[in-house]
């Protein structure tokens, strides 16, 4: 049925298409609104439904509907699309633009009359930019490619920033210009154990000291051991042995000391080595010890079978290619344990040199007990040496 011979004629809306899909006023001129002519749009009306009951359509506008649907295809706003609550009006049209001239992209920052249909926006009152809730069909797609959006991007975050008809849908092919990406620097994360560093020296001093100090206080401490299991035995055959290894053990480990000592990283600056090389001193002068305590009980002996002897007590203690009595090896004893205490009385001075005002009370206490306990043993030397002298 024609749509024309109805009893009573369609009455159209009073916005066109444009106007009621964006949600402007329309200025409702059949001919063509204010609106499209300016943006360059297609101008039609659809047939009002005001007075019908939902869901009820005569068939004059029904016809006259499909009729204006298959000449004139829109693209409306989907039903299951909400605004939520407390949003600013929604200025998104669904249409195709064909000049980017009527933007008004040319002052900086843009002023009201660049937005769509101005009249009916002040200055003041100009909505914010809001996220499009519109489906664009594959013609606006299209067309979005032969816009210039590189001047409008430019201004993104400035005032006056025309949002609802200049937002770019994620899918559309629209050029954006290229931008340097921030450059920001490579931190790489340092991993610190603290129980690892309280487990061993090496781990918090890594120095290629440590390694020999540590092979010096090993050595020094196994000769000890060999010192003291050999001194509770109470063997006399194996006193001169006990003397030997601990006279050995002692030139051995205080020359590499001394070279550390004339080193220039040990006497540069204070550090952390130098408790590994105190430790390693202490240990040999504690060997000092017992060797001066082997001596001593050798001498005792020597002097309790002498008494109870009518013969020589030097025939029953010789020995060696040369036959050297006891006498004479007791002094040669006592002559390569003041020595060796000498030298080890150096390397207690270059430590204290090098610990200085600046560090006084880390490790001045064990330093003021080694030069005490050295003290005293070469006094016990001297007075032994002497009386032995005058005998």
């Amino acid at each position: 049925m024609d749509p024309t011979s109805s009893k009573r004629p369609p009455k159209l809306r009073s916005a066109c298409n444009e106007c009621h899909a964006a949600k402007v006023r329309c200025s409702g001129e059949k001919t063509g609104c204010q609106r499209c002519g300016n943006l360059h749009l297609k101008c039609a009306f659809s047939i009002s439904r005001i007075g019908k009951v939902p869901g009820k359509r005569s068939k004059a506008n029904r016809v006259a509907a499909a009729a204006a649907s298959t000449s004139a295809p829109i693209s409306t706003v989907s039903s299951s699309i909400t605004t939520p609550v407390m949003s600013p009006p929604l200025l998104t049209p669904a249409h195709s633009y064909e000049s980017p001239r009527s933007f008004g992209g040319r002052n900086v920052p843009m002023p009201a009359t660049s937005y769509p249909f101005p009249q009916e926006y002040p200055p003041s009152t100009l909505p914010h930019a809001t996220q499009g809730y519109f489906q664009s069909t594959p013609e606006d797609v299209a067309n979005y490619s032969n816009l210039c959006w590189t001047t409008e991007l430019d201004q993104l975050g400035g005032p006056g920033l025309l949002s609802p008809d200049w937002e770019i849908d994620a899918d559309d092919p629209v050029p954006v210009a290229n931008t340097a990406p921030a450059s920001y620097p490579n931190l790489h994360p340092v991993e610190r154990s603290i129980s690892k560093a309280d487990a061993s020296p090496t781990e918090f001093m890594p120095s290629p000291q440590c390694t020999s100090y540590l092979h010096l206080i090993n050595g020094i401490e196994l000769s000890i051991q060999h010192a003291s299991h050999c001194r509770s035995r109470g063997s006399e055959n194996a006193q001169p042995s006990v003397l030997d290894s601990i006279l050995g053990a002692s030139q051995r480990y205080l020359t590499p000391l001394l070279q550390i000592t004339e080193s220039p990283a040990f006497t540069h600056t204070y550090s952390e080595e130098h408790l590994l090389f105190s430790v390693a001193l202490d240990k040999i002068i504690y060997l000092f010890s017992l060797g001066y305590g082997e001596l001593q009980r050798r001498m005792e002996i020597h002097e309790g079978m002498s008494m109870g002897c009518n013969a020589p007590a030097d025939r029953w203690f010789r020995s060696g290619p040369y036959g050297v009595d006891f006498i004479d090896q007791l002094a040669l004893y006592r002559r390569v344990f003041v020595e060796e205490m000498k030298r080890a009385r150096l390397c207690l001075g270059r430590l204290i040199d090098i610990m200085g005002p600046t560090t006084t009370g880390r490790h001045e206490g064990l330093c003021e007990d080694m030069k005490r306990r050295l003290d005293g043993l070469m006094e016990e030397l001297e007075r032994d040496h002497g009386l032995h002298m005058s005998i």
